[in-house]
């Protein structure tokens, strides 16, 4: 007995889930809300699913799109190579069916089995090249007369003549109010080894002065200087109040360092 098994309707998602203050929501139930769309971000809807799951400890969720409760279409019914597709994803914090939408992205490639399953015939070939003249045939009788034709299409538009003199200038007007000075603050953060085996470091930075709405900022890793070693580190920030905020940093080969790494950071409200 030989038995065939085709390839599986599935396609992994990650993403990160925050709340309608851009806070990310950490080891919590959410639910989501996937369609994908084709032609064009208001295109057609060809297939809606729904999906229950967890995020972890920054926030993360995976799922797998095709593996949800199904709520329109057939995932596997998805003609991939007919037009382009994008996938919108709509979230419930708590986990229930009140979606708010999260975006709308175009798929820029989707797995091979996904297309060469739904894939019909071959193209059609290129036309052939125009076979040679026949030979002219002897002329036919003159015909009749045929009826006066209709009017033809009004001629362009001529030329533009030469431009007036100038109008002498009007009176100036008043000064505008000055804009608002943006609000900065900065620091540097003796950071420092991961100690052990640690792959990731949470490190909390205090405002010296509140701002008066959240800001936005901007980190930068440093390494310790005369440091023979050539690494690169991610730094992200997390939970940003007006009083503060969260780094979380790791290597890019998300390895454990030992040196005294500093984090640069300025926030702009």
């Amino acid at each position: 007995m030989v038995i065939g098994q085709g390839s599986p309707q599935l396609m992994n998602y990650q993403g990160v889930a925050r709340d309608n203050g851009g806070n990310v929501l950490v080891n919590q139930n959410i639910a989501l809300q996937l369609s994908v769309i084709s032609g064009s971000i208001g295109g057609t809807v060809e297939y809606t699913e729904t999906q229950a799951t967890s995020t972890n400890d920054f926030g993360l969720f995976n799922i797998e799109i095709g593996g949800g409760t199904v709520t329109s279409g057939a995932f596997s019914a998805i003609n991939w190579g007919s037009a382009s597709h994008f996938l919108k994803v709509e979230l419930d914090p708590v986990g229930g069916t009140a979606f708010q939408e999260m975006g709308t992205s175009q798929l820029l490639s989707v797995p091979y089995a996904f297309y060469s399953k739904v894939s019909g015939s071959g193209a059609v070939g290129a036309t052939g090249p125009t076979g040679n003249d026949g030979e002219n045939g002897s002329a036919g009788p003159t015909g009749p007369q045929g009826p006066q034709g209709s009017t033809g299409a009004q001629g362009p538009t001529g030329n533009d003549g030469l431009a007036g003199s100038a109008g002498p200038s009007g009176p100036q007007g008043a000064t505008g109010p000055t804009g608002p000075t943006p609000t900065i603050q900065h620091g540097k953060e003796l950071v420092g080894p991961s100690g052990g085996t640690n792959e990731l470091l949470l490190y909390t930075v205090t405002f010296s002065q509140p701002f008066e709405t959240i800001p936005h900022v901007i980190c930068t890793a440093s390494a310790e200087v005369g440091s023979i070693y050539d690494d690169s580190f991610n730094v992200t920030t997390q939970s940003v109040t007006a009083t503060g905020f969260n780094m979380v940093i790791n290597r890019v080969d998300n390895t454990w360092w030992g040196q005294n790494l500093e984090v640069h950071w300025i926030a702009i409200e």
